[in-house]
């Protein structure tokens, strides 16, 4: 994961991430998907195989979208949330996967 924050994100984690908490982002705006500085959307580098014409692409995210303990799924606010940025991505069919550092979580 160093690889993809330093030279695919150029995201360096802050001096308050923990190995409990995973790396923490300094982020502009403390809602996910506000400001475009917070995230990106990008081809996956390393994608499964996939039939042709199917692109894996991987929403990249400062933030931590909110979830259900005790397994971690998103609640309903932060699926709509995915959902809008999706759909202002054109990012369908939906099968995006967000990578929060701490967790994957597969809308």
């Amino acid at each position: 994961m160093a690889y993809v924050m330093q030279k695919r994100l150029g995201w360096t984690p802050s001096p308050k991430s923990t190995a409990e908490s995973g790396p923490l982002f300094d982020y502009e705006d403390p809602t996910p998907f506000q400001d475009p500085r917070d995230f990106r959307v990008m081809p996956n580098d390393w994608p499964y195989g996939l039939d042709k014409g199917i692109v894996h692409v991987i929403v990249w995210l400062k933030n931590r979208l909110q979830v259900e303990p005790p397994r971690g799924d998103l609640t309903a606010g932060a699926r709509t949330q995915v959902l809008m940025i999706a759909t202002s991505c054109q990012l369908f069919p939906l099968c995006v996967l967000i990578y929060q550092f701490a967790a994957f979580s597969i809308v």
